[in-house]
């Protein structure tokens, strides 16, 4: 077993499956989306990482639901990290990052903009440093 898990909420352009599987595949995570399976164990995992669409300025509601419904269970972990996957690029997409993560109340957020530049994969390059600070 991992001692990572990905949790994730997408939308329909998948832009937050691909990044999590991505980050999953890097870090030999286990990956939950939140549309197939909303009850997860999540005591085995000393790494939590969420993420989430976002929609007009706010992440997705089944990211939120099972934040508060594991809330226990998360408040016993080291280590909560959250990545949002947003139309925002630069302060805009910073901002949004910011102001979502305190509302979340994770210290530990990212954001990688939907455009912008990619790597072979496809995936933002910003993924790439992030997985690489994970990994350090």
């Amino acid at each position: 077993m991992t001692d990572t898990v990905i949790i994730y909420a997408t939308s329909m352009g998948g832009h937050v499956r691909e990044t999590a599987n991505y980050i999953a595949k890097a870090l030999n995570a286990d990956t939950f989306d939140l549309k197939k399976q909303t009850v997860i164990n999540i005591s085995e995992y000393k790494r939590v990482i969420l993420g989430t669409a976002v929609h007009f300025g706010k992440p997705l509601g089944a990211l939120v639901n099972f934040m508060e419904a594991n809330k226990d269970q998360l408040a016993k972990k080291k280590s909560i990290i959250l990545f949002i996957c947003c139309m925002n690029k630069a302060e805009k997409g910073e901002a949004q990052c910011t102001a979502i993560s305190k509302d979340l109340g994770i210290a530990d957020a990212t954001f990688f903009p939907d455009s912008g530049e990619k790597n072979e994969d496809g995936i933002s390059k910003d993924v790439d440093a992030f997985i690489a600070r994970l990994q350090a």
